[in-house]
């Protein structure tokens, strides 16, 4: 009976160390890993059953700062930074940066990536940039859901936001469902060689750049025919606004356009220099002297033609997410 006992003993002991060996992270797992060609195991839940789907659609040759990229680094090997070199202009070296932070699980099992700060390197020029992700690329200090916004929106870009032949740098702040999000945006100053955050552009939703016409159009979005597209100039580092364009319901119609009363209109701006506020637009009931008298107020010249779809042209699901 002592023996039995002794042997179920040494049995529980040897079942300790072999959790302690491979299950704890300590120097031996990682001798063993090295060893045997495993993957390295991760801290914690990172790695759970919700990864990014862009992990599933890997695409040829991506930029080291696309969303796969991120995804494999922050998810995958749990890395809680992600390095990677971009060239802004050919007459340039290339620069690097580095995304610092620590992940957040509070919502299971999707896995959050909490930014602290980029680390960027001129190596040009001594020394380090730091730019700091609080109430900028935050989150609302809820970080980059891997299964969310890894999925709406790009977490890094490199987009020449005022045309000066410079590449300037955009970190998601927050994205939407539907179409909406918000990046911190830092536009290249040549003269410093640094990133300099810009509010206004970091204000605006959903954008993105005509280059052709030199021009940066946004989109806010609050529901089936209820949208706005702002059209701006940039002149000196400053918007200035060129034209408007919207949408309106009136169920009234229906008949007159064969289905959804839903019609676009398109004005500019009565005055140089006037700004439009769309959530003042989109949300009457919250914000006063808002909605559609808002608008005409500030813009001329309107015309209006029936609207089939989303003002962006994209196709969406019932619930307004693109498709």
């Amino acid at each position: 009976m002592k023996k039995s006992k002794k042997i179920i003993l040494e049995i529980l002991a040897a079942c300790v160390a072999f959790a302690i060996l491979f299950f704890v992270d300590n120097p031996f797992t990682k001798i063993w890993y090295k060893i045997s060609g495993s993957p390295v195991r991760q801290e914690k839940t990172i790695l759970t059953k919700e990864l990014p789907q862009v992990l599933n659609q890997p695409k040829i040759n991506p930029e080291p700062w696309s969303n796969e990229m991120l995804a494999d680094s922050f998810f995958v090997k749990g890395k809680k930074e992600a390095s990677f070199s971009a060239k802004i202009n050919d007459k340039l070296p290339e620069f690097t940066f580095k995304i610092v932070g620590s992940f957040k699980e509070d919502h299971l099992p999707y896995v959050s990536f909490l930014a602290q700060h980029v680390e960027i390197i001129n190596t040009s020029k001594k020394g380090q940039q730091i730019l700091k992700a609080k109430n900028r690329f935050d989150n609302h200090g809820d970080g980059w859901d891997a299964k969310f916004d890894f999925e709406l929106a790009n977490i890094v870009e490199f987009v020449d936001m005022n045309f000066d032949g410079y590449l300037d740098l955009r970190l998601l702040y927050n994205t939407g469902a539907t179409g909406n999000n918000w990046y911190a945006t830092y536009l290249f100053n040549p003269s410093k060689g640094e990133f300099v955050y810009h509010e206004e552009l970091s204000k605006l939703s959903g954008m993105k750049i005509d280059e052709k016409f030199k021009q940066i159009i946004t989109y806010d979005r609050e529901g089936a025919c209820a949208e706005i597209s702002v059209y701006y100039e940039v002149m000196n580092n400053k918007l200035v606004l060129s034209k408007a364009e919207w949408s309106e319901i009136d169920r009234r119609r229906d008949e007159e356009v064969g289905g959804f009363g839903c019609f676009m209109y398109t004005g500019t701006p009565r005055h140089p220099g006037l700004k439009i506020d769309p959530e003042r637009f989109l949300y009457p009931e919250d914000i006063k002297d808002g909605g559609s008298s808002y608008i005409r107020k500030i813009m001329k010249n309107i015309k209006e033609e029936p609207l089939n779809g989303s003002l962006d042209g994209r196709e969406r699901g019932p619930l307004g997410n693109p498709i």
